[in-house]
């Protein structure tokens, strides 16, 4: 049950059935009632931030993305989004279990996996553009970023039906 304060639960995909799929699923988590699904093009930052992030200036309270992947959103995210403070960001994706591992897997392609630290690394201010995965230690704008997070859980899990690993992340905003 959720708590009697006002919440509203928005499901944004860029794939036409996903709201469908979605029902049955907030239905068994008893959210039906406060849940809408919007169609958006998750590849274009600047329609997160009109059609999401102003529409919610005190009241977006987290941002979770379920194995989907653009760099650039997450960059946008952790550096320049207007977020309030306490406001979650949430990731569930397909990850490297370290900075050795090559990914053995057919989908989704090595492109569109994340390495071991690189969220960490995006939301604490390590230079992920230099080239070198981190792997360097390099640190990008950390005044700007550094202070902005706290990282709340950092895990790596397998998937349930190929044994692939994912990251479980959790960043809150100061």
């Amino acid at each position: 049950t959720l708590p009697n304060i006002p919440i509203k639960i928005v499901g944004i995909d860029n794939h036409k059935g996903s709201a469908r799929r979605c029902v049955p699923l907030w239905k068994h988590r008893f959210v039906q009632d406060v849940t809408e699904s919007r169609l958006l093009d998750l590849k274009n930052v600047g329609l997160l931030e009109e059609g999401i992030l102003k529409e919610h200036p005190s009241g977006l309270v987290c941002l979770y993305a379920i194995r989907f992947l653009n760099r650039k959103m997450v960059d946008y995210i952790a550096n320049d989004a207007p977020l309030q403070r306490g406001c979650l960001f949430a990731m569930s994706h397909f990850c490297k279990a370290d900075a050795e591992t090559k990914w053995n897997w057919d989908h989704p392609k090595p492109s569109s996996v994340l390495e071991r630290d690189e969220l960490r690394d995006k939301f604490t201010g390590a230079d992920y553009n230099n080239g070198d995965g981190g792997a360097s230690g390099t640190k990008g704008d950390v005044d700007r970023t550094q202070r902005r997070w706290k990282i709340l859980h950092d895990k790596i899990c397998l998937d349930g039906d190929h044994g692939r690993t994912l990251v479980q992340f959790i960043a809150e905003r100061l």
